[in-house]
């Protein structure tokens, strides 16, 4: 090589140790700025979630934790439950009602008072002056009819409810597990889990990237809402596994519950597409014929759902999860019922 040749190789190589150190440079001033402005303004913080091993229930809230998601802050009590602390031992005289549920009672996207539950518990005491209600809610996102009962036992039950609502979505005959983006990458690598734990930047982008990825996929796949609807829809046939598995679930749900001297009420959530009067609601009246054989009360959310304008009660692009209005309609659909249903009772024996 020729003088001429290594002095430019040199001046190359001086010149681009300097622009690289330059370039990481300005990269970590972004990246920390970032991260203060994440952290600062709680664009998103670290999960509720914690995966606990078991095979019966692998993941569950943790007690304390605070979050911001989607705009919404989601905060966990001490005791392991979206709602407020409760003593375990309640006021004389005070009716307490658990909701046991999946994430339609969890109340996925809408504020803690906008759930189902807590409009409950404001109508309920609006409406008896002489009597004091207390509506806890245990719903978590992911649960089925089997790791409800995981619920009941291990948290509900020490709260010693007079009334248990066990909020059923259809899908609760199968489906469970809740994909949390951390619990996920770190299954697949340790070193990028804990990155994205400890950095509120690196999880928002991933998560926002995650998001635009799954709608890309749901654009270009021909599986839609419709066509998960009609999947679960054809789970529903009398002698059929899934059927006989969660019937057999919900007899030992009712049967815990009864043995507490608490009193069960199954609460049915429809599809959007079930709200329209005709439409068709075949689970909801195989679970009717179930819950009468086992004297269990069902509240039929589908047909009290029909005088309101159906869309409005639900999300924006989601068939199965309420919007604020939903969730109050929703109170007033189980409220209707459960008044008759209390005075048959008597709250005052309720309130042991």
């Amino acid at each position: 090589m020729s003088p001429n040749g290594r002095d430019a190789g040199r001046r190359r190589r001086g010149w681009l140790l300097p622009n690289l150190a330059v370039s990481f440079g300005s990269i970590l001033v972004v990246f920390v700025g970032g991260e203060a402005i994440c952290r600062t303004t709680a664009l998103l913080q670290s999960t509720v979630y914690r995966q606990t091993g078991r095979p019966d229930l692998a993941f569950d809230l943790i007690p304390g934790a605070r979050v911001v998601r989607d705009g919404v802050p989601i905060e966990i009590n001490q005791a392991g439950f979206r709602d407020h602390d409760y003593a375990r031992d309640r006021r004389p005289g005070t009716v307490r009602i658990a909701v046991v549920g999946d994430s339609v009672a969890f109340g996925a996207r809408v504020a803690m008072e906008q759930t189902y539950a807590k409009h409950l518990e404001r109508l309920l005491n609006s409406s008896r002056s002489d009597t004091a209600f207390e509506v806890l809610n245990f719903g978590m996102e992911g649960l089925n009819t089997a790791t409800e009962l995981v619920v009941l036992r291990e948290k509900v039950l020490p709260f010693r409810p007079d009334v248990v609502i066990l909020g059923y979505f259809l899908n609760d005959l199968h489906d469970a597990g809740f994909e949390d983006l951390r619990l996920r990458v770190q299954e697949q690598s340790r070193l990028l889990g804990l990155f994205l734990q400890s950095s509120c930047l690196a999880f928002y982008v991933a998560s926002k990237a995650n998001v635009a990825l799954s709608r890309w996929r749901f654009s270009r796949d021909v599986t839609s809402t419709r066509d998960y609807y009609q999947r679960v829809l054809g789970l529903f046939v009398e002698g059929g596994a899934h059927w006989e598995t969660n019937k057999r679930e919900l007899r030992e749900f009712a049967s815990i519950v009864r043995k507490e001297g608490a009193r069960l009420v199954l609460a049915v959530f429809p599809f959007l597409e079930q709200t329209a009067p005709g439409s068709p609601r075949m689970p909801q009246q195989m679970l009717e014929r179930f819950a009468r054989e086992e004297a269990i009360p069902v509240v039929d959310i589908a047909r009290g759902f029909e005088p309101y304008e159906a869309r409005r009660l639900y999300l924006a692009g989601d068939n199965i999860h309420l919007s604020p209005q939903g969730h109050q309609a929703a109170a007033e659909v189980i409220l209707r019922d459960l008044h008759p249903l209390m005075q048959a009772w008597g709250t005052a024996k309720a309130a042991r």
